[in-house]
């Protein structure tokens, strides 16, 4: 469970890291003095949109991990009262 948490916020900090590259590229193409064509700022849209795809792939696997222990805490509650209702 630790390893999917530990997971999920490396893969959010690398898409943070995509954005704001993709975000200085548009910035950097941008700024040159001659007007670049349309289809240079492809990539720089595709890092963006893919570091977003990237942050809502860390969220599922994030909330994976909550149900997960969610789960198991349930299962442990379960293993608790079962004992107790046999008993009687």
């Amino acid at each position: 469970m630790a390893r999917t948490y530990i997971l999920a916020w490396v893969i959010g900090l690398l898409g943070l890291v995509m954005i704001g590259g993709g975000i200085w590229g548009v910035i950097d193409l941008f700024r040159q003095e001659v007007r670049a064509p349309l289809k240079s700022y492809g990539g720089a849209v595709s890092m963006i949109c893919g570091g977003v795809a990237m942050l809502g792939v860390m969220q599922l696997l994030d909330r994976q991990s909550a149900v997960r222990q969610d789960a198991a805490a349930a299962r442990g509650r379960a293993a608790m009262v079962v004992p107790i209702l046999l008993r009687h």
